[in-house]
């Protein structure tokens, strides 16, 4: 038997070779195999958006045009039968020759079985297996295309991208309001699910890091620890300053995004805009939220001024420009996070963990309205799939930091879950948290003094410190902890 391997696998290092084998794909063609392996699957996986971006605009256009859902465009004499299934998926043959132009010697393998079999290269192939009218196989580009990219993702994106488009022209037809924006449906919905993905996430951060802070307050109260400088109303006006303009610049940007606005992001121009400060977190287009962030940044809205040079409110931009009740529900979004810009900078609001409770009762009878989507309610299961991967993310942090204030927070927040078992972000909560340190048993002094001491900026031997909080920061459990301690 003949074997072919493609060249991402034969450049594969020696001890990556077994992933490479373990999440390849075999396929036999006659007396020939040809391996593919996990790398080569990903990276034409990466090719198919642009094809299903390109071919739900043709597809939808001749739709709308002919009025019904008819077959593609009239087969030649010769050719295999569409079939009806397959009518609104990007063609085989499309994704082959995109495949053959990354893969030149498979593609050469590929015509060598054609010229064999006296197959036309032009001809149709069906994605499906009942759509062959021969014993043979089409050859190997064909086969790993329908074994490595065909599944029921690919062709549920496929049919929601044409039915997308086709709304999207129908809407221009008939005169809807629509974006002016040049992406195609395939990419909005792209955008959409990306924009989903971390929204969800930004909610259960959100409710996560509230209950943290009411624990630590109602533990605070009952063990009397105001002396330790635990101040609740500074920690969660920074929870809704960080966490919740995030989610509030998220909902924003994606109810101007599906609306066909534009925002600003610099201060120029008189539309909306917005000012950050901190660790860039969520930015435009909603990329993933990282759950291991240990300080969100924190977002304004502004205006560029009216074309008499006045500055303008944010709050009343908002309800002049948006219809009916959205752009009321946006501005009482900002007004409750306190990224509206009226509050005076600097100042700790009293009521924070009012505005807070109040911030998420809002959204969560606002969010299905202005994006589509209801506020995701936090569950047990979810909350601790999250807190592990939020733990391995800070731990991972942790592990590669060389940077002493860094090291301080991810090592004071691991160490304050292990042994209360409560998430905490946000520099100013973080440095609350550490002052518990002092007055908590379970934690040894040894560790406090360790922390502290690397938090000074004028330690000499800070790199002996890092190391020391490392290893404290990375004990699984309050027992560990102290065993960590005992052997030094």
């Amino acid at each position: 038997i003949d074997v072919h391997l493609t060249m991402l696998l034969k450049e594969q290092e020696e001890d990556a070779l077994d992933g490479a084998f373990e999440r390849g794909l075999p396929i036999v063609d006659g007396t020939v195999v040809f391996f593919f392996s996990g790398d080569m699957i990903a990276s034409c996986k990466k090719l198919l958006m642009p094809l299903i971006e390109e071919y739900s605009k043709k597809r939808a256009k001749e739709t709308v045009n002919k009025g019904t859902v008819n077959k593609r465009e009239k087969q030649d004499e010769g050719q295999r039968p569409i079939l009806e299934e397959e009518e609104d998926i990007v063609p085989l043959l499309d994704v082959a020759r995109s495949v053959g132009e990354q893969y030149p010697e498979l593609l050469d393998l590929q015509q060598q079985h054609e010229y064999q079999h006296g197959k036309n290269p032009e001809s149709n192939v069906m994605w499906s297996a009942d759509g062959r009218n021969d014993t043979h196989n089409d050859g190997p580009l064909m086969e790993f295309c329908r074994c490595a990219l065909y599944s029921d993702e690919f062709q549920h994106i496929c049919s929601r991208a044409v039915k997308a488009e086709i709304s999207r022209l129908n809407s221009t037809r008939h005169g809807v309001s629509v974006s002016a924006r040049s992406e195609g449906a395939a990419e909005i919905q792209s955008v959409g699910d990306s924009f989903e993905s971390s929204f969800r996430t930004l909610c259960h951060l959100l409710q996560t890091l509230s209950k943290s802070l009411d624990t630590i307050g109602a533990r605070a109260l009952q063990h009397n620890e105001d002396d330790a400088g635990i101040n609740l109303a500074v920690m969660k006006q920074e929870l809704l300053l960080g966490c919740g303009s995030c989610l509030a610049r998220l909902i924003t940007e994606y109810y101007l995004f599906k609306s066909g606005g534009e925002i600003e992001t610099a201060g120029k121009g008189n539309g909306l805009l917005f000012e950050s400060h901190g660790e860039n977190l969520v930015t435009s287009h909603f990329r993933d939220i990282n759950l291991a962030t240990l300080s969100f940044p924190s977002f304004a809205l502004k205006c560029g001024p009216d074309k008499d040079g006045n500055p303008l409110s944010p709050r009343k931009y908002l309800q002049s420009v948006f219809p009916g009740s959205a752009g009321s529900n946006l501005a009482q979004m900002w007004s409750l996070c306190g990224g509206d810009g009226m509050g005076a900078e600097g100042i700790v609001d009293n009521e924070a963990g009012k505005n807070l409770k109040l911030f998420i009762s809002h959204l969560e009878s606002v969010c299905l309205t202005l994006v589509g989507i209801p506020f995701s309610i936090l569950d047990k299961k979810t909350e601790r799939k999250n807190l592990a991967a939020r733990r391995e993310g800070i731990l991972d942090r942790l592990e590669h930091s060389r940077n002493e204030e860094e090291v301080v927070m991810c090592a004071t927040v691991l160490i304050y879950h292990q042994i209360k078992n409560l998430p905490v972000a946000g520099i100013e909560t973080i440095n609350s948290v550490l002052k518990l340190f002092e007055h908590d048993k379970k934690i040894p002094q040894r560790v406090t003094e360790a922390i502290l001491s690397l938090k000074r900026s004028d330690v000499s031997d800070s790199l002996r410190l890092i190391s020391q909080v490392k290893r404290y920061g990375s004990a699984k459990n309050g027992k560990a902890l102290a065993a960590v301690v005992s052997t030094e």
